[in-house]
């Protein structure tokens, strides 16, 4: 298992080697320039007597630079930590001035070569920060650099903006199988929450916190993979997998569009009890401010994604039944306006929408009967008998020297019965459909209660 010293030594190592300046000056050249037996060739693993190098890795992300959900990508700077044992790179402190760790450039020693498996970016990794890695006497190389990777991740956006993405950074190495390098992580290094870093948390010192994604280490494998060949036989390759979770913080987007949308679910019921031209105005507003919202949509998620948002989804049920309203109102406006042609609806028809319907939505026929005033006083001096000639009896009031309807007469008019029917039906249809739109309101919103 490795621990917070791996961290110590390699802030120690890189200050200063241990010893005098000239000492480490001598052992660096007795290392690399004056070789002892064999020349040192940084291409070749070094193996001792044909073992397996064992190579130990430890990946610490500490920042996401860009989450692409319509490329499948994420960019991140990540803290590579590679150890090893090199059996050319041994000395005896006693004859070097008591120097037991050295800093070594990592382009004069061998390196371990690896490559991300699931890269996204098809682009040299470039140049690793840190160029040195640190040696002690016995040969133990440590070597800790940050990177940039840019890796594939499959992204399922529909529950957005509440998803989650549970993607894996896949390390291996293309040339040397496990018989010649064997690649393991270092023991619980992953999990950085574990590990402080000198007198601080590691997770909350390093890892840079992301405005709209938390970052959450999950798990860590290893993979192996069988390789046959005729001419260099079958072959055992490791992969390093790392794995992490994804939350999107979804405050900001509820905000945006869950609240705009559930106020327009809202108002949607309240076109069935407006009169027609008010629900024809309402109506329209409601589609200009769904279609916006869904354009804002638009531009956050990726056109061409394989799955459709729940919101997405939520967004068009509105639309479509705001037009479903909007034509239902049609149908009663044009109900409604049959009163002006005094034609009245059948018995059958009044049956079922007046006295059926409308006694469980408590329309009655006389309810929709229209009260018309009287006329007004007509003056002794302006009265024109040829005008007047069609109208209805008058008589004087001598009080007031205005002439008035005859009292023999009924004092108010009354709108037709065949009048009050058809605004009763229509009336009658509106409620009807108030209550199922209301009912079906509920159900849904009691489905997405229960599936969570």
């Amino acid at each position: 298992m490795v621990h917070t010293e791996i961290y110590l030594l390699v802030i120690i190592s890189f200050a200063s080697a241990s010893g005098s300046g000239y000492g480490a000056a001598r052992l660096y050249k007795h290392l690399l320039v004056e070789v002892r037996d064999q020349p040192y060739i940084k291409e070749i693993p070094p193996q001792d007597e044909g073992a397996a190098v064992k190579v130990q890795l430890g990946l610490v992300p500490i920042q996401i630079i860009d989450v692409d959900e319509a490329a499948g990508a994420i960019e991140m700077n990540v803290w590579l930590a590679l150890s090893w044992t090199d059996i050319a790179l041994t000395w005896a402190p006693n004859n070097h001035d008591n120097v037991t760790h050295l800093s070594l450039p990592v382009s004069q020693i061998w390196t371990p070569e690896v490559s991300l498996w699931n890269d996204a970016s098809h682009e040299d990794p470039g140049v690793p920060v840190n160029k040195l890695a640190s040696v002690n006497n016995k040969g133990s190389v440590v070597w800790i650099t940050q990177r940039k990777f840019k890796f594939a991740c499959l992204f399922d956006l529909h529950y957005f903006p509440h998803d989650s993405h549970t993607c894996h950074i896949k390390i291996g190495q293309w040339t040397h199988p496990d018989s010649t390098v064997a690649l393991s992580f270092s023991g619980n290094y992953m999990d950085i929450t574990r590990y402080p870093l000198v007198t601080l948390p590691a997770y909350d010192y390093l890892f840079q916190a992301h405005p709209e994604w938390h970052f959450k280490h999950t798990d860590s494998s290893e993979m192996k993979y069988e390789s046959s060949d005729p001419d260099y036989g079958s072959s055992t390759y490791t992969s390093l997998v790392y794995d992490f979770k994804l939350t999107r913080h979804d405050e900001y987007y509820g905000t945006i569009f869950y609240g705009p949308g559930f106020l327009i679910a809202l108002l949607i019921p309240m076109m069935y009890v407006l009169v027609p031209i008010n629900k024809f105005m309402l109506g329209s507003g409601l589609l200009v401010s769904i279609t916006v919202l869904l354009e804002i949509l638009e531009n956050k998620i990726p056109v061409a994604h394989g799955t459709v948002p729940v919101i997405a989804e939520f967004y068009v049920s509105l639309f479509f039944c705001t037009c479903c309203v909007m034509l239902i109102s049609v149908v009663t406006a044009n109900l409604a306006d049959r009163a002006n042609y005094r034609k009245p609806p059948h018995a059958l028809v009044k049956k079922i929408f007046i006295g059926i319907l409308g006694r469980i939505v408590c329309v009655r026929e006389h309810d929709y009967i229209t009260i018309q005033s009287a006329p007004p006083p007509v003056s002794m001096q302006n009265l024109n008998t040829s005008e007047h000639a069609d109208d209805a009896e008058f008589t004087t009031d001598y009080d007031t020297n205005q002439i008035v309807p005859n009292n023999n007469k009924p004092a108010n008019i009354t709108e037709s019965s065949e009048s009050a029917a058809w605004r009763a039906i229509a009336s009658s249809l509106d409620r009807s459909f108030l209550i199922i739109h209301i009912l079906l309101m509920i159900i849904f919103i009691l489905e997405a209660m229960i599936q969570g």
